[in-house]
């Protein structure tokens, strides 16, 4: 073994000066043989709507499909200019809802995206419907839920609706999307000074991760949809006015009260007390929720505001009185950005119960 191991050696320092006489190519081509065909591919450009490679989806599977764009996907020229395009075969078991979901790529003080919008075509391709920027909705990292720009929509029994079709715009591409800061977030919502941290911005690009995921509606699922369903309304409203949205000051005293109410209970050996008032303010959020769903898009003239709760009402039913008036009363003067602030305080709200005790 010895002996074959000296040969070995003296073989390669045999080899070495030719080697370095053929030049850095030839050994850069032995390390790396794959590097050649990623550097003729080329993107496939094409010319009309039905020549899109449309993947094929069902609703046999929960989990969401994710599809890497980049340079080298299909493109076409659409809205006047050329766009990576990514398309999909809807099922024909309808009812079910359609999330499509850019993720964001974000490094410590930047980020990307592909910022889409979305064709929705029927058998002959037609365009029957178009999900543009303004029905795409930001959302910050939430738990194992990815920072995204994504849209929702529902697919019913009887609808045209064959194929989708998910594509930038020249127009999109000189965008930025502000995104979510933890540092100054936490600040306003406690009342103090933002830390003088430069904002994070994700521009728009023709690269990135794209999800989508298909839910069937079913008996068994309405009732798990009715929960979400405050998502999908806050989806159809513009984008403007989520970037609107500032912390509530009110929403700080509420949360002092009441933790302080349900401390005093305790402290009294109340603890069935306290318990019961700690379950009272959890529902702040799924109320104002509800609220928000029933109001929205509906006729102004319509909505009335909640009467003023007794006197001798609980400390959380006037919580829940301040948000579902707030709501209506923003919703009635048109004011949605302020409506969704409220809904997004009394989820903080009830959140901040949940973990205090």
């Amino acid at each position: 073994m010895k002996a074959r191991g000296r040969n070995t050696v003296k073989s390669i320092l045999w080899i070495i000066p030719l080697t370095l006489l053929g030049g850095c190519t030839a050994i850069d081509k032995g390390n790396h043989p794959e590097q050649p065909s990623f550097a003729t591919v080329q993107p496939s450009i094409i010319n009309n709507i039905s020549d899109v490679q449309y993947q094929t989806l069902n609703l046999g599977s929960e989990k969401k499909l994710t599809r890497t764009i980049n340079e080298a996907m299909q493109r076409m020229t659409l809205y006047g200019g050329v766009t990576p395009v990514i398309g999909y075969q809807l099922p024909e078991e309808a009812p079910y809802t359609v999330e499509i979901a850019s993720l964001v790529s974000r490094t410590m003080n930047n980020g990307s995206v592909f910022y889409p919008e979305v064709l929705i075509l029927d058998e002959k391709y037609q365009t029957v419907n178009r999900l543009t920027a303004e029905e795409m909705t930001y959302h910050p990292r939430h738990f194992l839920s990815p920072e995204n720009i994504s849209t929702t929509l529902q697919v019913n029994p009887g609808d045209s609706a064959q194929y989708l079709l998910v594509y930038t715009t020249d127009q999109l591409r000189q965008e930025k999307t502000p995104l979510f800061n933890e540092a100054k977030a936490y600040a306003e919502a406690r009342g103090q000074v933002p830390p003088p941290v430069a904002d994070i911005e994700a521009i728009h690009t023709n690269h990135g991760e794209l999800q989508i995921k298909l839910t069937p509606i079913t008996p068994e699922t309405v009732r798990a949809r009715q929960s979400m369903e405050v998502d999908s309304k806050l989806r159809m409203v513009p984008t403007a006015a989520h970037k609107a949205i500032k912390s509530d000051r009110n929403v700080e005293v509420m949360i002092d009260e009441a933790i302080r109410h349900i401390q005093s209970e305790l402290e009294k050996g109340n603890t069935a007390q306290a318990m019961q008032l700690r379950q009272e303010t959890l529902t702040t959020a799924s109320q104002a929720e509800q609220t928000f769903i029933n109001t929205y898009g509906q006729d102004k003239t319509t909505l009335k505001l909640p009467a003023s709760p007794a006197d001798n009402a609980s400390a959380a039913e006037k919580v829940r009185h301040y948000f579902n008036f707030g709501i209506i009363n923003a919703l009635m003067s048109g004011d949605t950005s302020r409506a969704l602030l409220l809904v997004d305080e009394a989820r903080r709200f009830a959140n901040e119960m949940d973990r205090a005790f």
